[in-house]
């Protein structure tokens, strides 16, 4: 069976393995690993490593742009119909808002 690729390993994101449109694709890949944790009510330290890098490394519009994927993917992987969009969008802002001062 083959393990699925954390996309919170520093391989994953290296440049030389990844073009554009391939970081592209990582940021969505984090967002949704990102989403299903906040659905799940852990968000573990990885997460918050990545956040760190990534604002370090690319800036607060990066932060911002996974900010709005995350609170995409968090909308197609919540179970409980009584849980409101503007739950998830507080809890997704709640998330980020130390990593986009």
């Amino acid at each position: 069976m083959a393990q699925e690729e954390n996309p919170f390993s520093r391989d994953h994101w290296a440049p030389a393995s990844r073009g554009t449109l391939g970081f592209e694709l990582a940021l969505l890949e984090a967002a949704q690993f990102i989403a299903a944790a906040l659905a799940s009510g852990v968000v573990g330290n990885a997460a918050f490593q990545y956040l760190t890098s990534l604002r370090r490394r690319d800036g607060i519009p990066k932060i911002t742009e996974l900010k709005d994927e995350v609170y995409k993917a968090l909308k197609k992987v919540k179970h409980k119909p009584h849980v409101s969009d503007s739950d998830l969008r507080l809890r997704t802002e709640d998330l980020f808002k130390d990593f986009e001062q």
